[in-house]
This record gives structure tokens, sequence and C-alpha cells, in this order.
């Protein structure tokens, strides 16, 4: 079987299943709309691709230059969709982003009989009025732009899931979704890294516990939040070194890893172990992770699909730093089970594995989740306040229907009460809730 994944790129994800397929004895190739570090298989391009590259590099060019190259990227994407018909038996797309970009490619892939999955990673699946990475940004968009980006993401969700043969999401970022998916927990990452990692608990130079945040966006992961909760254990005369890493190379933040004693990812998140924890797993260093999720995860997961995080809510954050400074065995104990089960249960050869079993429509009935059955509201992000008055704000002169979530009754209500809460000035705070 031939496997085309491609074609955009999120922290080195598609490289990263491409290698562990091929390392199986599969073949896959990575095919990328725009040049990544990550694409191993880089070298193996064939010129059609390279020139497919260069198209898309744009950058210094002028307003005709950018509209020239736009019209020449698309016809060219098109012989690009013709070598890869030729080519592959099934294609699988991150973020629903084809060759062409377009749906008329999946119903023509469909027609061929050719298998197309879907892998949605979060914020490409996630409302935008539950993503703190939208709604936080600089500038944030008008509740207006915001209801224009809610509808787009909910039809975009709908076609591909009408198309594709199947779709990969989370219960806990897959509110859109109305066609049963794949959850990802079921399947695991992959991270393969250059050279070895250093595993060992390490102890800064001080005698002081070192602690890493490398937040994407600061407001989104709450680092303001992160700081004072660690400026509070620090005033309590705790010995820490803290280290926050901005807009850093991979690189840097796997060095600097190897240095820390601990991470802490972020403070609103709707996953236990996103890409930052588990490179720290791999380096036996444990993880302090944030999220409404933390009360609910283990109604909707196996426990052996649960990544080993101290994953809490984000009132307790302050408590699991301060546990894990204070408590050398259980910091290295759960540093050593983060470590085992990437090394195991996220490992390359079982993750290769388990997507070919969809590859090859073997897919055992634990694996399917029903969007029904999704209750998490609460997004990524956000604080619930926060998501309280954006909802209010959505469905102020009985728009209600802004949300898209007319098909999910129970989970729509559960906004709806919400934002009842945030318009009577129930339990208004600037803090974490």
């Amino acid at each position: 079987m031939r496997i085309l994944i491609g074609t955009t790129e999120i922290s080195g994800l598609a490289a990263d299943l491409c290698k562990s397929l091929c390392l199986a004895g599969e073949d896959a190739q990575l095919v990328l709309r725009h040049p990544h570090r990550f694409a191993y298989a880089s070298e193996r391009s064939p010129a059609l691709i390279r020139i497919w590259h260069r198209l898309h590099q744009t950058a210094g060019m002028g307003l005709v230059g950018r509209a020239l190259a736009r019209v020449a990227r698309s016809c060219w994407s098109l012989l690009v969709l013709a070598w890869a018909i030729r080519r592959f038996d099934s294609f699988l797309y991150l973020f629903g982003v084809g060759v062409t970009n377009s749906l008329l490619e999946f119903k023509l892939l469909r027609l061929l009989g050719k298998s197309v999955i879907v892998f949605y990673v979060g914020s490409d699946e996630r409302p935008p009025f539950m993503d703190g990475a939208v709604c936080l940004g600089n500038p944030a968009p008008s509740i207006e732009q915001l209801r224009k980006l809610t509808l787009a993401k909910k039809r975009q969700i709908l076609a591909c899931e009408k198309y594709a043969s199947l779709c990969i999401g989370s219960p806990f970022s897959g509110q859109f979704h109305e066609r049963a998916f794949v959850k990802c927990f079921s399947l695991g990452i992959p991270r393969h890294f250059v050279g070895s990692v250093q595993t060992a608990p390490t102890l800064g130079n001080t005698g002081a516990v070192r602690i890493l945040h490398a937040p994407s966006q600061l407001a989104a992961k709450g680092s303001k939040f992160i700081e004072e909760a660690i400026h509070n254990l620090s005033a309590e005369g705790h010995r820490i070194e803290y280290v926050r890493l901005e807009n850093a190379s991979n690189e840097r933040v796997l060095s600097e890893i190897g240095q820390c004693d601990f991470v802490v990812d972020q403070l609103y998140s709707d996953t236990p172990m996103s890409a930052f924890p588990t490179e720290a797993a791999h380096q036996g260093k444990p993880a302090v992770v944030g999220g409404y999720l933390a009360e609910q995860i283990e109604r909707f997961l196996p426990a052996e699909d649960i990544p080993p995080t101290l994953f809490v809510h984000p009132e307790q954050l302050q408590d699991a730093i301060r546990r894990l400074v204070l408590d050398v065995e259980y910091r290295q104990e759960l540093g050593k089970r983060a470590q085992q089960f990437v090394s195991s249960r996220w490992s390359s050869q079982e993750v290769a594995r388990r997507y070919m079993l969809l590859f090859r429509d073997q897919i055992p009935a634990e694996w399917w989740f029903d969007p029904q059955q999704i209750e998490y509201f609460h997004g990524f992000g956000l604080p619930s306040q926060g998501l309280a008055q954006l909802v209010d704000q959505f469905v102020q002169g009985d728009r209600r229907d802004s949300l898209c979530l007319s098909d999910k009754p129970k989970l729509e209500g559960c906004l709806l009460a919400l934002a009842e809460q945030a318009r009577g000035g129930a339990n208004a705070t600037t803090r974490p809730a």
C-alpha cells in the first residue's frame, strides 16, 4: 500500500508519522505544500514537488508577482494531484488540507476508490469561540468575525466527513463533528529525535528545582497565572529556577528540557499531553498541565490511553507545581511513567501498527467515538468566565444558532447555561475558575 501524508505540518507530526510508517516497512511519503525542516523525506521529493514548493514562496514579491504565483500555484497543484493519484493508494491529510485544498479533490479521490483519512489535531476542529488562541489573538476578532469563523469551520468539517473515508479527532475538541470518528488517543503520537536524549532527572546548578515553560502564545497558555503561581511558591521559600522560552527553535527547547527538573505546559488545556509534554516525556521529565478536562477525562478514555502527566483543574495548578517541587520521589516516578508511556504505548512501532489498521479498514470497535457523547465544553486557552462571556455575546439577539451545535442539544444547553451565569454576574472573577 502506497500512502501519502501531508499536505501541511504541525509540530513535526506529519514527518514523524511518515517516518514511523517507513521504519515499519510501509511505503509512505511526506508531501507538503511548503518545505519544512522536519520533512526527513524531502531529499527524495521529485522535481514536481520542489517546483510546487517554490511557487509557495512569495516573500518579497510585489502584488502582481504574488497574483501570478497564485495562479501558477493553482495550476501546478493540479499536476501534483494527478501525480499523487497515480502514485498513491491512500491519503492522510492533516487539517483536512489536500493537494488542491478543494472539496472537488475529495470527491474525485472518493470516486476513484482512494482511501482518504483526515487527521484533526485540535485547533483545526475546535469551535473558534472555544479556542483561546483565536479569541485572545492580537488583534482579537470581533464577535461577528468569530461567528463567520465558526460557521466556516463547521461547514468544512461536515464537508470532510461527507467525502473522507474516516476522520481522526478528539472527544474534547471535536464538538463540530456529526459523524463518528476515531479517537486520536487510541492511535498515539510518535516522536523522532536526532541523536540521544538525556533521561536522568536533573537538579539545577544552584540546588534549586528548575522549571521550564515554553508557551507558543502567552495568553492562551495562561502564562501570567503560571508565573504568578511560581512567584508565590518562591515567596513561600521554595528554591525554584524558572525558565520561560518564547519563539525558540525546537532544538533549543529540547536542550532546555534536558536541563530542567519538570515542565509546566499550560493552564487551560483540553488534552493531558500535547507536543511539549510529549517531548519532555521522552527525556523522562514530568509535566504539569492545567485544564477543566482533568475532572472528567477518565469518563471518556480508558486508563491505558491517558498519558501520565500531572493533569489538574486550573485552580489546583499552584498545588500541583508545589508537589513536584517538594516531592522528588514522586517527580522522578512520574517522569519515568511518562517516558515508559511514550516509548511503549506511543512508540514508533506501535503507532505505525495502529495506523495501518486504519488504512486496512480493520479498526477496533472501541476506537470509534460518537460525537453525540461529547460533554466537554470549556475548550482551550480560556478561563471558564471568559468563555461564558463570549458565549453570552454570541447568542445575544436570539442567535443560539451561531454556536452551530443544534445537532447536540445537551451540549448547546450547557453552553447556554454558562452564558446565563455570565449574564447574571454569577462567579464573576478575573482569576481562573
